[in-house]
């Protein structure tokens, strides 16, 4: 597990699923706030997530994926 220590996260969808995921990998120390970032359809869900995690959230699907570096 310690091979995804430094590593960063990307949800797409910031519902339920998400949310254990990331409070999971910040409890465990593999991931801090600044290293996952979420994106959801729904505003209210990626804020709620965002805000109560201290994550990123990202405004669009190509904000998400540029930011996570996946295209060029």
């Amino acid at each position: 597990m310690r091979a995804l220590t430094g590593k960063r996260f990307g949800f797409l969808g910031a519902g339920v699923i998400a949310e254990v995921f990331v409070r999971r990998l910040l409890g465990s120390g593999l991931a801090k706030p600044e290293d996952i970032l979420a994106y959801d359809i729904k505003g209210p869900i990626l804020e709620r997530l965002a805000s109560a995690l201290g994550i990123r959230g990202a405004a669009c699907p190509p904000l998400f994926f540029r930011a996570m570096s996946l295209f060029g």
